[in-house]
């Protein structure tokens, strides 16, 4: 099973890996550093639920979206808005009303959602 340890140097090394992209062989090695965490985070998923069966992300969006009838699209919409009035702090981090966002290193995704009173850290950067 991966923990959070394995994750993260998983990233890491895909991090780096991303750095060296001059030869094919550094290619294959970022595409081998990728799989590998692809891997973990699989096997961290797994183990949540509790064995071998997987529900990821995805799916369980999917499942909100056409079972429980959740418009996912006027959450997009709210997300974005609130993303919108939100203060910019730093690159990767805007503080809004009701969360952070966390934004990808090189564009403007937005990758996840950190609640604004949970012990991440971020407690500083609140307005």
């Amino acid at each position: 099973m991966a923990d959070k340890h394995e994750i993260e140097e998983q990233r890491r090394l895909v991090r780096e890996a991303s750095h060296n992209l001059n030869t094919w062989s550094r290619v294959r090695e970022q595409r081998m550093a990728k799989l590998r965490l692809l891997r973990a985070e699989h096997a961290r998923q797994c183990a949540e639920t509790g064995g071998d069966l997987c529900v990821t992300d995805h799916a369980v969006l999917r499942y909100l979206e056409r079972v429980s009838g959740i418009d996912i699209q006027s959450l997009r919409d709210e997300i974005a808005g609130q993303i919108r009035e939100g203060e910019r702090v730093g690159f990767e981090r805007i503080v809004c009303r009701e969360f952070v966002a966390v934004l990808r290193e090189d564009d403007l995704r937005v990758t996840t959602i950190l609640d604004r009173d949970a012990p991440t850290g971020l407690q500083e950067y609140a307005p």
